[in-house]
């Protein structure tokens, strides 16, 4: 199939594609630039321009994993605000060129953020589960805003949603900077926290992706989360062991808010846990990591932050 990969150059991007080409499809990457072989230029923010590059590649199915994250990960609400307006206004023009390019699928990333929080200790979300309920963090609630809307123009196509858990991965820049920090002990835990998160490793996030562009069904959402929600203690300290450095600090929510900040602080606080039963069974994937364990233990993981 031919298959244009919006955001080609992106951490998740470049994976799915380079899945797919092994895979025999005639794979397009667009990106703003700088213009190379097997790549289509324009920037998703201007809608003609969008326009022309998808009729130019005349895919028959695209796949977005739009963001302009910094590298080191967002830590401040203003490090989403270029994420967002990809997600909105980016995701709006792809489904326009795609209506009107005659594209058959679209598959989008999302983020488990989606689901807001759900019950600490309870069962995990499902794909039917609510979304888009605020927090009260003013931030927060603006990229849940962007991912929403990022979902219906998707969905409103017939297009597949893939909401993605917590990435982390050798290569990423942000799972750097953060082992770089647990090294030093300068990232602690914080005490009483019993809030858990879905991770998945990036390559799973990838060959997830990857599959679903011939086995996902239109207008179907699907969580790309590992088997084993973890807590941040629990992950900072596997981290720790397994890059041999002492174990985390544990402080007062109150000295980790002071530290952090009050969007990181409220990031981290939120219970996040989801099921990947559906993605399992409709689209024949199970992550190659099981565990965060089994990815830091192989040596193929580290977390963003």
């Amino acid at each position: 199939m031919k298959i244009l990969v919006a955001g080609a150059r992106s951490d998740l991007g470049s994976r799915t594609a380079a899945l797919l080409r092994a895979d025999g499809h005639d794979v397009v990457g667009l990106t703003r630039g700088p213009a190379a072989e097997g790549f289509v230029t324009a920037d998703v923010l201007d809608a003609e321009a969008t326009r022309r590059a998808v009729a130019e590649v005349a895919p028959e199915v695209i796949v977005q994993t739009l963001n302009a994250l910094p590298e080191k990960g967002p830590r401040r609400a203003k490090d989403m605000v270029a994420t967002n307006l990809l997600r909105t206004q980016g995701t709006r023009n792809i489904v326009d060129a795609a209506v009107k390019a005659g594209v058959r699928r679209v598959v989008a990333e999302s983020f488990l953020m989606a689901y807001s929080g759900t019950p600490v200790g309870g069962p995990p979300a499902t794909e039917e589960s609510a979304t888009g309920a605020k927090t009260g963090n003013a931030g927060i609630d603006t990229a849940i805003d962007a991912l929403m809307e990022l979902e219906r123009q998707v969905l409103g196509f017939g297009g597949i949603v893939m909401r993605c858990g917590l990435f982390y991965g050798p290569e990423l820049g942000s799972s750097k900077f953060m082992a770089g920090l647990v090294r030093r002990r300068l990232l602690p835990v914080v005490a009483g926290a019993d809030n858990v998160v879905s991770y998945i490793h990036i390559d799973d996030a990838a060959a997830a992706l990857a599959a679903a562009v011939t086995r996902g069904q239109p207008g179907n959402v699907y969580n790309v989360v590992d088997d084993e929600p973890a807590g941040a203690a629990d992950y900072l300290r596997e981290l720790a062991a397994t890059l041999g450095a002492p174990p985390p600090r544990v402080v007062p929510r109150w000295l980790f808010r002071l530290a952090a900040g009050s969007y990181v602080s409220a990031v981290v606080s939120i219970n996040l846990a989801l099921s990947n039963a559906k993605a399992k069974e409709e689209l024949g994937w199970a992550p190659a990591y099981p565990t965060f364990r089994d990815g830091l233990r192989a040596g193929a993981a580290e977390p963003v932050a």
